[in-house]
């Protein structure tokens, strides 16, 4: 009786851990099912989401203020084709933390998230694009706020360590060439007096004058279409973010009785 007891349950045990053996790989077939049934169907899910999130969006419609239009109208007539000029540039593109990454990963992170989500109004390059030569800021009231001065700082010392002028030019309604020439002069080489020039009374140079709406320098046009098609006039240099014109005073024809004939 002991033995056949013993054989009993021995054989009980045997069955039991076949079952929860069974049980175990039933159980891990289920896991799989669902893993995979999560990435083939929750991720399709996720995509669509992502595509209809990606398209609530819309252009701009300007993409510079218009003080920075009008300044950038000027500033390209002061530097002309010898400094490629560029608006909104991240200081993150212009400089980088001086220790390598490899060094110090976290610290280099965190010295790098200090610029990556700041811009510069406006960035100066050589013709090419290859080299920064400064960044300019255009400086209206709410760099007199004290969290605004406390950036300021730190891009003013940024920029002196790595070498590049910060200019800063107070915001205002109209710019002179002349005087944006005397600001970036000793940092690019280029003089006020040896301004590049096209001939007075030539469509599309330089007049005499400012503009009567912003005060900044007006140039001499020629109209295409409309009203003054064929006629010249005075326009705002900063066109199209100021368009101020004024027609200018027809030359009058010599009479016949005027005329000496020989």
């Amino acid at each position: 009786m002991p033995i056949t007891w013993c054989t009993r349950i021995g054989t009980f045990f045997r069955i039991q851990g076949t079952t929860m053996t069974v049980l175990l790989f039933t159980l891990a077939l289920i896991v799989v099912f669902v893993v995979l049934g999560n990435l083939l169907f929750l991720k399709p899910s996720r995509t669509r989401g992502d595509r209809a999130s990606a398209s609530n969006y819309r252009a701009r419609s300007h993409f510079l203020s218009p003080a920075e239009r009008s300044f950038y109208g000027v500033l390209k007539q002061a530097v002309g084709d010898r400094v490629a000029v560029f608006a909104m540039v991240r200081v993150g593109d212009v400089l980088t933390p001086a220790q390598k990454r490899s060094a110090n990963r976290s610290r280099w992170q965190s010295e790098f998230n200090r610029v990556s989500a700041k811009h510069f109004d406006f960035v100066l390059c050589s013709p090419d694009g290859g080299r920064v030569l400064l960044a300019i800021e255009l400086d209206d009231r709410s760099h007199q706020q004290k969290v605004r001065q406390a950036r300021d700082g730190f891009l003013d010392a940024a920029m002196a360590s790595a070498g590049l002028p910060l200019v800063r030019v107070p915001a205002k309604r109209g710019y002179s060439i002349l005087q944006l020439l005397e600001l970036l002069g000793p940092h690019l080489g280029l003089d006020s007096a040896e301004q590049e020039k096209a001939p007075i009374g030539a469509a599309g140079g330089p007049a005499e004058g400012s503009c009567g709406q912003c005060g900044a320098p007006v140039v001499l046009r020629r109209g295409r279409k409309g009203a003054m098609a064929g006629q010249q006039f005075l326009g705002c240099s900063t066109y199209p973010a100021c368009r101020w014109v004024q027609p200018m005073s027809p030359t009058p024809e010599p009479s016949p009785a005027s005329i000496e004939v020989q």
